[in-house]
This record gives C-alpha cells, sequence and structure tokens, in this order.
C-alpha cells in the first residue's frame, strides 16, 4: 500500500526522517567542498585517541601512550619518496602518534616500519604494488 504524506504541516526533522525512510537521502545545503584542513584532522585524531582510550582497553592505551615520530623519522620517510613529500593527513596522523592505532585487527606502522616495508617491497619482486601497476595476479583480474 502505498502512503501519503502531507509534507505541508510536518516539521522538517520529521520530513527529512521519512524520506530517509522511503530510501532517499535529502539534499544538505552545505555540502563539503575540498578537503580536511588540519585543524579538522588533528580534531579528528584527538576524538579517536579518546574513544581508543574509552573503548579498546589495553589497544587504546598503547595508542595513547605512543609518543609522536621525531623529526627525523619524517624527513627521512619524506626523503625515500620521489616527490619528497608524503600525504599530510599520514603526516598528522604520524605526528600525533607514530603508529599503534588500531585498526581492525591490525595497528598502524610507525614512519620507521613504513620505511622498512617500502624497502623490502623495492628489493622484492612485489614492486609494482608501489607503482600501482597491475601484474594480472589479483583476485578480480584486472
Amino acid at each position: 500500500s502505498v502512503r501519503s504524506y502531507r509534507f505541508s504541516r510536518t516539521p522538517s526533522k520529521e520530513r527529512a526522517a521519512m524520506e530517509v525512510s522511503k530510501g532517499s537521502i535529502p539534499a544538505m545545503h552545505n555540502t563539503r567542498q575540498g578537503d580536511m584542513t588540519d585543524e579538522e584532522v588533528t580534531q579528528c585524531l584527538l576524538d579517536l585517541e579518546t574513544w581508543f582510550k574509552s573503548n579498546c582497553e589495553e589497544l587504546g592505551n598503547v595508542y595513547a601512550q605512543t609518543p609522536p615520530a621525531s623529526d627525523d623519522a619524517i624527513k627521512e620517510l619524506e626523503s625515500s619518496l620521489e616527490g619528497g613529500q608524503i600525504d599530510s593527513v599520514l603526516k598528522s596522523l604520524l605526528l600525533a602518534h607514530d603508529g599503534n592505532m588500531p585498526v581492525y585487527s591490525s595497528t598502524t606502522l610507525s614512519a620507521k616500519k613504513i620505511l622498512e616495508a617500502r624497502s623490502e617491497i623495492l628489493s622484492s619482486d612485489k614492486v609494482w604494488l608501489l607503482r600501482g601497476e597491475c601484474q594480472n595476479t589479483c583476485v578480480r583480474g584486472c
């Protein structure tokens, strides 16, 4: 059966809830444009740290107690890349804590471990992974 709604008498929040319940998403008038600012990334990382400490017990505490990456470690990582720069969000992440952020059943790598993993890949037959090339060995058969 089809229900009809009288939107003219329905408050906007209820109207939006009805629209969502019918399977559509209401348009937002202040849609995001561009990337996150450094301040937003910093706040996001603080929020994550707080949540991890409250909800992930030991892993959250390990992450919270992990010191930031040193300037030397970040410079070494940057100098290993062709463009000489790492992504600003990765840099913010490393400057907040040098690895150990819980992600599913793993944790993020420190700057030093990123360098080690990169060197290992470059010296193996899997160098194509860093270049974004497909070797027709993936499951999806790209």
